[in-house]
């Protein structure tokens, strides 16, 4: 029994994390009963599917990636500049520091 959980615990595990989260949706969707608060699973999936169908929902993605991605680059060349200018000038790293 041990030498099952150490082969298959990395698959065990998450799987058994996985269910609980699904029961405590679904105990917690049944007790409040309002779609609006707590959709079921079924009504989730269904439109998680509806979006996936839809090809504004990929462009979206994209969107929100590319955005990212370039505030990511535009972060990183101004943490680039004032290191510069702190290593260069000494009222620039009293200022930055």
């Amino acid at each position: 029994m041990k030498k099952f959980f150490r082969r298959f615990g990395n698959i065990i595990y998450p799987m058994i994390s996985l269910a609980i989260v699904f029961l405590l949706w679904f105990v917690i969707s049944k007790i409040v009963d309002i779609e609006l608060i707590i959709p079921s699973i079924k009504t989730t999936f269904l439109e998680l599917g509806k979006l996936f169908s839809e090809k504004n929902f990929y462009l979206a993605i994209l969107n929100t990636t590319w955005r990212s991605l370039f505030t990511f680059v535009l972060s990183l060349f101004c943490g680039i500049f004032c290191s510069i200018l702190s290593a260069t000038f000494p009222i620039f790293e009293k200022i930055f520091t």
